[in-house]
């Protein structure tokens, strides 16, 4: 019987790509999972860029190590980045991870909107209205997620972050739109 902690390293801990310092080559990031133990790996596009889709999908294999996410599509308030969900399904196809996560945008934009963005003079911020506009943007993510055999996941993000990131902010938010989905 294995031990409960090499039991987490093979089929529980997972270690996001994101922890990988830009100025240190993806190769060795990889190394310094296998020498950890770690079996599972999530991935975002830069990583996967730098690496190169299809030689990290050998890597992976050779290593025998899972891919449990790659991030993200969605950012459905900001275009430029709502339109890069075909690149990364399409790493997802090569590299079949567990889920494919969906973050929503901020509700003033994409992820790095610049700071001047943030004047709220005679502006009123309607959350609910912005949410019900995601809506279809999710249904088309999942209806072709659904065609590539891939899972999504929808990712919950911090309150602080409702600017920038994503407008789906708890749990229970993206259960309402989950159930809105299913109705």
């Amino acid at each position: 019987m294995k031990s409960n902690i090499q039991d987490a390293l093979e089929n529980r801990l997972s270690v996001n790509s994101y922890l990988w310092p830009k100025n240190i080559d993806p190769y060795e990031f990889i190394e310094a999972i296998l020498k950890a133990g770690i079996k599972n790996i999530g991935l975002h596009t830069d990583f996967i860029e730098e690496y190169g889709v299809n030689k990290l999908k050998q890597e992976l294999s050779l290593n025998k190590i899972n891919v449990t996410s790659i991030n993200s599509v969605g950012y459905f308030t900001d275009n430029f980045y709502f339109k890069q969900h075909d690149k990364i399904f399409n790493y997802a196809k090569i590299l079949k991870p567990d889920v494919v996560c969906v973050i929503s945008g901020g509700i003033l934009g994409g992820p790095n909107p610049i700071s001047s963005e943030y004047n709220f003079e005679n502006k009123n911020l309607n959350i609910e209205k912005i949410r019900k506009e995601s809506l279809s943007q999710l249904l088309y993510l999942f209806n072709k997620a659904q065609e590539l055999n891939l899972t999504l996941g929808l990712e919950p993000i911090g309150s602080w972050e409702i600017l920038k990131k994503g407008h789906f902010n708890s749990i229970s938010s993206c259960l309402n739109l989950v159930k809105k989905i299913q109705t």
